[in-house]
């Protein structure tokens, strides 16, 4: 009789095991702090504001700055949304042009879509200004963590807007403009504008450790963090470049 039972009871095990989805969703170990979800929210509204204001300007002035720079916020605004996926926080994200869960970015929103309206020079000010304020909260929190997933994607992130502040400030200078930043300081800024272009780093040639829901496009040092969508998965070469691409070659790079 206990011979029966045991073989039932491992029978059943399998049976029951048959009905166990395949797919189910690998969860992490790793716990973020309050400060560390706040920061994560707040990042993902900036780079909604900073996505949103760019698509505006380039409408308004039709500048290849404007184009190529919005195409990278996007990227950002994933990465981010990843990360929120990742651990477990509601998006914040509103799909509308313009609307904001935060009263801050809502108001911040009107303010520069304004000033940027007024002639291409205001226009290229307030993508400094975006970028100012971007590297200035990477900075807070990227000091204020201790989480690897969160470092590597804060770290390309302030790589990415370091670059794209030499190639606002490059374009004031072309018409005799300093800008002043109001957010990091003036060695800081200086330090940024008078350095050489940064390449995205942490770019992943498979996607074999990825940790997030379809495995398409990792955004962090351990592969978590997923993101993309269709055939553009943020695909990168060993030189950091971003592209679409095919096959195992889904790994994020952020420019």
């Amino acid at each position: 009789m206990r011979s029966f039972t045991m073989i039932f009871g491992i029978t059943t095990i399998l049976v029951m095991s048959a009905f166990i989805p395949n797919n189910a969703p690998i969860t992490t170990n790793d716990n973020l702090n309050e400060n560390d979800k706040a920061g994560l929210v707040k990042m993902r509204e900036e780079e909604k504001l900073a996505f949103e204001v760019y698509t505006f300007l380039d409408e308004k002035w039709d500048h290849q700055v404007f184009k190529n720079i919005k195409q990278s916020e996007a990227r950002h605004g994933d990465f981010v949304k990843g990360l929120l996926d990742q651990f477990g926080i509601k998006d914040p994200y509103i799909a509308t042009n313009g609307q904001y869960a935060n009263a801050d970015m809502q108001k911040l929103y009107q303010e520069l879509t304004t000033k940027g309206s007024l002639s291409l020079k205001d226009a290229f000010t307030v993508g400094a200004i975006i970028e100012d304020m971007d590297i200035a909260d990477l900075d807070i929190l990227m000091a204020a963590t201790t989480n690897k997933d969160l470092l590597g994607v804060y770290d390309n992130l302030n790589r990415g807007s370091r670059n794209h502040m030499r190639a606002f400030s490059r374009q004031l200078g072309n018409m005799d403009v300093v800008y002043t930043p109001t957010y990091i300081n003036k060695d800081r800024y200086m330090a940024i504008i008078n350095g050489d272009h940064e390449e995205g780093s942490n770019c992943q040639t498979n996607n074999s450790n990825c940790k997030s829901k379809g495995n398409k496009a990792c955004g962090s040092n351990s592969g978590k963090a997923c993101v993309g969508s269709g055939n553009n998965k943020s695909c990168g070469d060993n030189k950091g470049n971003c592209k679409s691409g095919k096959g195992n070659k889904k790994g994020c790079c952020i420019k």
